[in-house]
């Protein structure tokens, strides 16, 4: 983790450099120069302690089995944070004109919330593995007296197809996930927007925002599909039974959950003791470069 602090520390310098290189000089390979500079700095920061990337992955290897579902819900997170992080600074400091301290406030309040949702979130996922479970072992089928119901035996159907109702339960989810991470603004995003905003250039600010966003769902995109290979390779040696599979899906579940739920009361904790003593020690904008 040194390493990543270090290179932060660095990336941090070049930054401000190439904003005042394109105070100077308002040139084309100017704003490219910093744009590829929040790419890189996006790269290197995904890669450094943070809750998304273990929420992330903790999701993935319990409820996914698509690539394609995981990589698009690490862009559209990573996305939203920088989203985030603009309007907090652009829309919060420049047109409300809040003080630093205050935007940083809010960026905290969003950071509880965040924590709130992901807790959620673990408890949703837990739920489920404790149904599966059930699945497993036979308790969950409903017998009828007489006869049984089919989808319309009875002139209408008492209950939405179950292909429906987990494809509901499953974008609720998948948008759950987005929204627990995304709402959370990535203090490299802050960190950067308000060095452009003090160097009045919130604009070029912004392009390097969205272009850290991508690095970091490049780094973010990679643990993605480390974790979903190795799960479908792991499940691919369960034994070949609907029974064998409901129990391995189960066993993600439950792991999952329980292990998002932990982290977000960790991470919850954490946040609520820096609030507390937020005027005795370092800014949460700055945490970044410790």
């Amino acid at each position: 983790m040194a390493f990543i602090r270090e290179g932060q520390h660095i990336f941090n310098d070049m930054i401000l450099s190439h904003m005042q290189a394109i105070q100077q000089e308002h040139t084309l390979a100017a704003y490219a120069g910093l744009m590829l500079v929040g790419f890189l700095y996006g790269i290197i920061h995904a890669a450094g302690p943070g809750h998304g990337k273990v929420v992330v992955s903790s999701y993935l290897l319990a409820n996914e089995n698509s690539l394609k579902r995981g990589l698009v819900i690490v862009a559209l997170a990573s996305l939203l944070q920088a989203i985030t992080a603009i309007v907090i600074v652009l829309g919060f400091s420049l047109i409300l004109q809040a003080t630093r301290g205050e935007a940083e406030q809010l960026s905290g309040y969003l950071e509880i919330g965040s924590y709130v949702l992901i807790g959620l979130l673990g408890i949703w996922l837990l739920a489920q593995g404790i149904n599966t479970l059930r699945d497993a072992f036979g308790m969950n089928k409903h017998h009828h007296k007489g006869h049984q119901h089919s989808g319309g035996c009875c002139g209408h159907e008492l209950t939405p197809p179950a292909s429906q109702l987990a494809g509901n339960k499953s974008l609720i989810s998948f948008a759950a996930m987005i929204l627990s991470i995304g709402i959370r603004p990535c203090t490299g995003a802050l960190l950067l927007l308000f060095f452009a905003c003090a160097f009045d250039l919130a604009w070029p600010g912004v392009l390097a925002t969205v272009a850290m966003a991508v690095g970091t769902a490049v780094t973010t995109g990679a643990l993605a599909i480390l974790t979903v290979k190795s799960k479908n390779l792991a499940l691919s040696f369960v034994k070949k039974s609907d029974r064998g599979m409901l129990f391995a899906h189960a066993g993600l579940r439950i792991a999952g959950g329980l292990f998002i739920v932990l982290m977000s009361g960790l991470f919850l904790t954490a946040q609520l003791g820096d609030e507390q003593t937020q005027g005795q020690s370092t800014p949460p904008l700055f945490k970044a470069l410790r």
